[in-house]
């Protein structure tokens, strides 16, 4: 019995090929447009979810007034975290980070990669995950930690690079910095993407900066765990408004303010913060539009799907009727028909997931940092 339904309904499909063909293309088309919305919904919604500490992460920022206007600066003074760490002690830890690039060169190769200064905590704060060495190895001032893609570039070979040398090239100065870990590269919707981090104290040396220059800038991140406390955290931090003012007369602070790490990135691009030395999340607009827009080509093509779902079934009423004379039940006749047409969408879904493989990337190219 089963045999006649699969004989009725590939009849049927073959003799309305043109409805058939126009159903599952039109209900493809919209699929893959959602599926393609879906996943840039989710590459926001999920940016940095990854750390296991993220939700007690707290970067410093600061509003600047410029023209009659606030500016969020994701920046604050170098000393700044120090004198959080020694003065608020609801601040478990307090973590420099200090982006730069660099020209390395490994044997006979030169190579420039970015490269970030970092207290030894920030591996504490924030997960990566080592295939070869530790975290703890940037301790040492002379030791700095690379990702994967370092790795397969210069090693090919993929052996244990722990202990090999890297050499920092910058004008005459040539430094020597051993390779104490390996890490996993992070997902591509991570605000850490540099390919190798240091000591930032080594970092600063190199660049003949001082730690307690209090006109110089980074980002600041504090690990908070009670979430009651932020408050009162942020309100000792406008203590160092005024030391900051002073240091740095042309670039006044009107005062500080607690950023979740929990969706940093997101908020940097949709309110325009200025200073924000991370990657990008994708603009708002190109995460929502096509949301908007898919959901509208999938009502259209739901209505066309019913349209002509309802426009074959009038053309088949001689066979239902007949159907019924011979004996057929009303549910046997509804269930060819559910049949026929959930076939429909199974194609819909198999053609949508395969024009999506090809338009993910197709629009993932649009934008420069991914």
């Amino acid at each position: 019995m089963l045999q006649n339904y699969f004989k009725i309904a590939w009849r049927n499909l073959r003799k309305n090929r043109t409805y058939v063909i126009i159903n599952v293309l039109g209900l493809g088309i919209a699929l893959a447009c959602c599926i393609v919305a879906y996943l840039n919904w989710e590459y926001n919604a999920t940016y940095d979810g990854h750390h296991e500490h993220a939700e007690e992460i707290y970067r410093v920022n600061f509003i600047r007034q410029m023209g009659g206007r606030d500016i969020a600066n994701g920046s604050c003074p170098m000393p700044l975290a120090l004198a959080v760490q020694q003065n608020i002690p609801q601040v478990e830890e307090a973590v420099r980070y200090l982006p730069s690039g660099a020209n390395f060169k490994v044997e006979t190769t030169v190579f420039s990669t970015g490269v970030a200064g970092v207290d030894p905590a920030f591996f504490d704060l924030f997960t990566f995950d080592f295939v070869q060495g530790s975290a703890a190895s940037i301790e040492d001032e002379r030791t700095l930690v690379i990702d994967e893609e370092l790795l397969e570039r210069h090693w090919p070979d993929g052996g244990n690079v722990i202990g090999d040398f890297m050499t920092l090239v910058q004008g005459d100065q040539k430094i020597e910095f051993k390779i104490g870990g390996v890490f996993k590269k992070q997902p591509e919707n991570s605000s850490m993407q540099q390919n190798a981090y240091l000591h930032v104290d080594a970092l600063l040396q190199i660049q003949d900066y001082e730690a307690t220059n209090w006109a110089l800038f980074n980002s600041t991140f504090l690990r908070i765990p009670d979430p009651r406390q932020v408050d009162m955290v942020t309100q000792e931090l406008q203590d160092y408004v005024t030391v900051q003012n002073d240091a740095k007369e042309d670039y006044k602070v009107a005062h500080y303010y607690l950023d979740p790490f929990v969706g940093m990135a997101v908020r940097a691009e949709k309110e325009g913060t200025w200073n924000h030395w991370f990657s990008q999340s994708l603009p708002t607009a190109a995460a929502a539009a096509p949301g908007i827009m898919s959901l509208l080509l999938l009502l259209i093509a739901c209505f066309n799907f019913t349209n002509t779902s309802i426009a074959t079934a009038n053309r088949r009423l001689k066979e239902i009727g007949i159907r019924k004379v011979m004996g057929s039940a009303k549910r046997q006749i509804i269930a060819q028909f559910w049949g026929e047409n959930l076939l429909l969408t199974f194609l819909a879904l198999a053609l949508g997931i395969l024009i999506a493989a090809f338009l993910v990337p197709l629009y993932s190219s649009m934008w420069a940092f991914l």
